[in-house]
C-alpha cells in the first residue's frame, strides 16, 4: 500500500490561509497601483453620456477631468474600500480555491481537469461574492460622487454602516445576483490559467528531464505569468463584460431615487461632458415674404422678442430592475452600451491581472520556500535532540 504523501508545510498554519495571504497581498498592490483607472472605469460604465473620443483620448481626458474638479486626491477617492474590497476578495478566492483543489484531489497531489478547475474556480467566487458585496456596493457609491456632496460616504466604515441602516440587506444585497453572475468571468479565467499554465509546466518537465526537481519544474518566470494571466482574462472580458455595466447602473441607482423630486444628479463624467455639448442651433430667420405680413417697426408688437428657453433635460429615472437596466440601456444605447468603458476596463484590468497574478505567485513561492525553511530546520533541531538524547542514555 502506498504511503500518503508528506503535509505540505506551511508559513501560516495550512497551504489554504498561506495561499489566502499571498491573494490579499497581491489584491493590495494591484489596488494600489491601478486605482485612477478603476475609478474611471466605474465612471465610464455609469454614464450615459455619448462617446465623443477615442479610447485613449477618453482615457486621457477623464482623468484630467476628475482632476480638474476634484484635484488629485479625487483619483484616490473610494480608495480604502478599494482596497478591503480587493484585499478580502483575493484573499477569499484563494483560500476557497486552494481548499476545494484540495479536496476534490483527495490529498493525492494529481491534476485537475479543466472542469475541476472551473467548479473550484466558480464556487469560490460565489462564496466571495456574497462576502464581499456591501463593500463593492459602497466602493461604487465613493467612485461616483464627490466628496463634498450630499450624503457622500466619507469611508468605507462609514459607507456600510450608512448603508445597511438605510437601506438593510436589500441595499448590502445591490448587485449581487450580477455578482453571482459574474463568477462565470473569474471562473473561465482560472480555468484558462490553470490550464495553461498545466500544459506550460509539462513542457519544462520535458525539457528538464527527470533530473529536475518538482520547484524547477513548477517555477516559471514572470514573463510567463504575465502572458497566461494577460491572455486568460482576455477571453473572459470578451465574453462576460455586460454584466458589469448592468451592475454598475443597478448599483448606482440609491444616489439618484434618494434625491427630491425633478432633481438629478448625473455621473461626474457626464455632467462634464455636458459642459461641452454643442449649443443648440440659433432660431431660424424669416423668409423677405413672409417678413411682409409681419407688424411695422412702429408697432408695439414688432419688438423683437427673446427666444424661448431651452427646457432642461428631464431627470433620468432610477433603474427598477434587472430588466429594466437591459431594456432601457438598449434602446438608448444600443448593443454598444453593454461595453461602455470596455476599452478603460481592458487598459485597467490587463496590467492589474498581471501584476495580482506575478505578485501572488511570487509571494506563494516565496511562502512556500519559507515553510519549506522553517520544516528543514525543524526536522534538524528534531534529528539533533534524538542524537543527543541517544548520547545522554549512552
Amino acid at each position: 500500500m502506498a504511503a500518503a504523501p508528506a503535509p505540505q508545510p506551511a508559513v501560516f498554519g495550512s497551504p489554504a490561509l498561506d495561499q489566502a495571504v499571498a491573494g490579499v497581498t497581491a489584491g493590495i498592490v494591484s489596488t494600489f497601483a491601478l486605482q485612477p483607472l478603476d475609478l474611471l472605469k466605474v465612471q465610464l460604465q455609469v454614464s450615459t453620456a455619448p462617446k465623443t473620443r477615442g479610447t485613449l483620448g477618453n482615457i486621457s481626458w477623464g482623468l484630467r477631468e476628475i482632476v480638474r474638479t476634484g484635484g488629485a486626491r479625487a483619483l484616490y477617492r473610494g480608495l480604502t474600500p478599494n482596497l478591503v474590497g480587493n484585499a478580502s476578495s483575493w484573499g477569499s478566492y484563494f483560500l476557497w480555491y486552494t481548499m476545494l483543489k484540495a479536496r476534490m484531489d483527495g490529498g493525492k497531489d494529481h491534476k485537475l481537469s479543466a472542469g475541476q478547475h472551473l467548479l473550484a474556480s466558480a464556487t469560490s467566487g460565489v462564496i466571495t461574492a456574497v462576502l464581499t458585496n456591501p463593500i463593492w456596493v459602497v466602493k461604487t457609491r465613493m467612485f461616483t460622487t464627490q466628496a463634498g456632496q450630499d450624503k457622500a460616504y466619507r469611508g468605507v466604515t462609514h459607507g456600510l454602516a450608512t448603508l445597511a441602516r438605510e437601506e438593510g440587506l436589500r441595499g448590502m444585497a445591490k448587485g449581487l445576483t450580477l455578482a453571482i453572475v459574474g463568477v462565470s468571468n473569474g471562473a473561465i479565467q482560472f480555468m484558462a490559467y490553470e490550464e495553461m499554465k498545466k500544459r506550460r509546466v509539462e513542457l519544462r518537465r520535458k525539457r528538464l528531464g527527470a533530473g529536475a526537481s518538482d520547484e524547477e519544474v513548477k517555477t516559471l518566470s514572470n514573463l510567463e505569468y504575465i502572458l497566461m494571466s494577460g491572455s486568460a482574462k482576455l477571453v473572459a472580458i470578451a465574453i462576460t463584460y455586460p454584466y458589469q455595466v448592468v451592475r454598475s447602473r443597478i448599483q448606482y441607482q440609491p444616489a439618484l431615487s434618494a434625491l427630491p423630486l425633478g432633481s438629478t444628479v448625473p455621473s461626474p463624467l457626464a455632467s462634464a461632458s455636458s459642459r461641452t455639448a454643442p449649443l443648440p442651433p440659433p432660431p431660424t430667420t424669416p423668409s423677405s415674404s413672409s417678413s411682409s405680413s409681419l407688424p411695422s417697426s412702429s408697432s408695439p408688437s414688432s419688438t423683437p422678442r427673446a427666444p424661448a428657453p431651452t427646457p432642461a433635460p428631464a431627470p433620468p429615472q432610477p433603474y427598477r430592475s434587472i430588466p429594466d437596466v437591459l431594456l432601457r440601456t438598449y434602446r438608448a444605447e444600443g448593443a454598444a452600451g453593454f461595453y461602455k468603458g470596455i476599452a478603460t476596463n481592458a487598459v485597467r484590468i490587463l496590467p492589474g491581472t498581471c501584476v495580482t497574478f506575478v505578485v501572488y505567485e511570487q509571494t506563494s513561492r516565496f511562502l512556500s520556500r519559507w515553510a519549506g525553511r522553517r520544516a528543514g530546520a525543524r526536522e534538524r533541531e528534531r534529528e539533533g535532540q534524538g542524537e543527543r538524547d541517544g548520547r545522554s542514555e549512552g
